[in-house]
């Protein structure tokens, strides 16, 4: 079983955003997609990016180079 983080937003459309600029990248990121936020999580929208942790680094980077603004990155 792989091992997940995620990025909490303050809006869904911000979420919806990431996920579109995910499934947009040339190499694919697997286990990236859009889920409903963890409950020991808190977000304000509602909607969280779940990511593998190998690629925390490539998804904080892709989130601060296009400007979406994210609440945190969990994991």
């Amino acid at each position: 079983m792989s091992a997940y983080g995620h990025v909490l937003f303050y809006t869904s459309a911000a979420a919806f955003r990431a996920e579109g600029l995910v499934k947009r990248l040339p190499l694919p990121l697997p286990g990236a997609r859009l889920v409903p936020t963890p409950r020991e999580l808190s977000s304000d929208c509602g909607v969280a990016l779940r990511f593998a942790l190998d690629d925390r680094s490539s998804i904080q980077s892709l989130l601060d180079d296009a400007k979406v603004p994210y609440d945190r990155i969990e994991g």
